[in-house]
């Protein structure tokens, strides 16, 4: 009597169990769906697996539950629900399989591996539906009691066979898994396992295997937020990390656009082009009026550029540059001549990444040349990229030797740093002593703002 009344007291237990693990499905499906974002292929898998492993629960508590009742009608009921545990049981470790397999690439082993949990399991789910007319598997008795038919013990081998299965699969890719998940993969081995074990001990009519197997399912969800959980303070921090980078890029970019800016606005700049102004006033005051507008006209394209964080139009860097040129022009005289060939202007480059350039051109190019030189400004289009060229004729150095020092060659490195960050451009010079100095700019067409 009392080893009857503790079987009697086991099952409602464990069925008041599994109809908890029903509710944590069903709760944890609603929660995957109703998570932001498209679902990925882990997710529905794992949503398929939980939905399996909720109705297989259910079709056991149905079976325990309504047992003893030998109306016609529940025998029918008994024998749906009968096919629906069984079958559910096969669909269960097909899910497990498919959702582990979304984590490992599938190659030929985890090929032959995932067929064969298939073919079994579906085999199995043919034959337990066939047994609802034949009780080749499992059949209703005259008391409502289910029984194990002729075939129930090759379709138990056969789980032990996907099991199998199973147990290959997580040692082909336990590399792949890591250590964390291939623990938490295990528990689908492991809890089936004890719930067999306390099932034949204790002698319970209902299925503690199918608790373990649900059992286990709820843990790999558990896990999986746990993993996402993680996976998201992850991101957060390269997300902290991408803003300090380029936190980091605006600074650094800033700092060139000083230099720059610098390089360009020199005192000695300044005094000349004041001094070449106050000889002009008197020799010829509308020319003087002329270059005092140029000049005027020239500082605030500088200023205006000090804030601009995006590349130019061309077309705007070109008419600064024709300002810079006219101011030297009105200074050096016939010394200084200009010519231009400019065929493309549809681009855009750095702000104030030009006249570096051109004032080496003419400060230590022509500039230092007995009678002067010329200096020619060109653009032209290539198969891939624009192409900015200034050439002079004029002293010409060794590229070799070539240093920033801040006497000479002023500004090329910073430019070329800004164009390979700003327009992933790149800058060439070449330069032969008495013969002059040339000097590229490419900017590639798929980089143009």
């Amino acid at each position: 009597m009392l080893s009857e009344a503790f079987e009697f007291r086991a099952d409602y237990f464990f069925c008041g169990l599994q109809a908890w693990g029903v509710i944590f499905s069903i709760i944890s499906i609603i929660v995957i769906f109703y998570r932001a974002g498209k679902k990925t292929e882990t997710e529905i898998a794992l949503s398929m697996l939980l939905f399996c492993a909720a109705m297989l629960m259910i079709s056991n508590i149905l079976c325990w539950v309504k047992r003893g009742d030998t109306s016609p009608e529940n025998i029918l009921f008994l024998k749906i629900f009968s096919f629906l545990d069984y079958a559910f049981s096969y669909q269960v470790s097909f899910g497990f399989i498919t959702y582990m397999y979304t984590y490992v690439k599938r190659d030929l082993i985890n090929n032959i591996i995932y067929w064969g949990v298939t073919i079994v399991a579906g085999a199995c789910t043919v034959l337990s539906a066939i047994s609802v007319f034949t009780g080749w598997v499992f059949y209703i008795d005259e008391i409502g009691l289910r029984q194990m038919g002729p075939l129930d013990p090759y379709i138990e081998s056969s789980g032990v066979i996907i099991l199998m299965f199973i147990f290959a699969a997580m040692l082909n890719n336990h590399a792949s898994l890591g250590k964390s998940r291939l623990f938490v993969l295990a528990s689908y081995v492991v809890f089936p396992a004890i719930g067999m074990i306390v099932e034949f001990s204790l002698d319970i009519q209902l299925s503690v295997f199918n608790l373990g197997i649900g059992t286990s399912v709820l843990v790999l969800f558990f896990s999986s937020i746990i993993e996402d959980q993680r996976a998201s303070v992850v991101q957060q921090k390269l997300i902290i990390i991408q803003k300090e980078q380029l936190m980091e890029r605006e600074r650094a970019l800033n700092d060139l656009r000083l230099q720059i800016f610098r390089s360009q606005i020199q005192p000695h700049f300044i005094y000349n082009v004041l001094n070449t102004i106050y000889y002009l006033c008197e020799k010829d005051p509308a020319q003087a009026q002329e270059a005092i507008a140029t000049f005027s006209d020239y500082l605030r394209c500088n200023m205006d550029s000090l804030t601009k964080k995006e590349n130019v139009p061309f077309e705007d860097e070109f008419v600064h540059i024709k300002q810079y040129l006219e101011l030297e022009q009105m200074r050096f005289g016939d010394e200084l001549c200009v010519e231009y060939d400019i065929k493309e202007t549809e681009f855009s480059i750095p702000a104030l990444s030009l006249q570096p350039i051109v004032e080496n051109a003419v400060k230590h190019g022509v500039g230092k040349k007995e009678g002067g030189g010329t200096v020619v400004i060109s653009t032209s289009r290539g198969e891939r990229e624009y192409i900015i060229c200034v050439r002079d004729d004029g002293v010409g150095f060794d590229t070799s030797e070539m240093k920033e020092d801040g006497r000479s060659h002023i500004g090329l490195d910073n430019v070329r740093r800004r164009i390979a960050t700003m327009c992933k451009g790149t800058l060439e010079v070449r330069s032969v002593k008495g013969v002059g100095t040339e000097v590229k700019i490419y900017i590639p067409i798929l980089s143009i703002c």
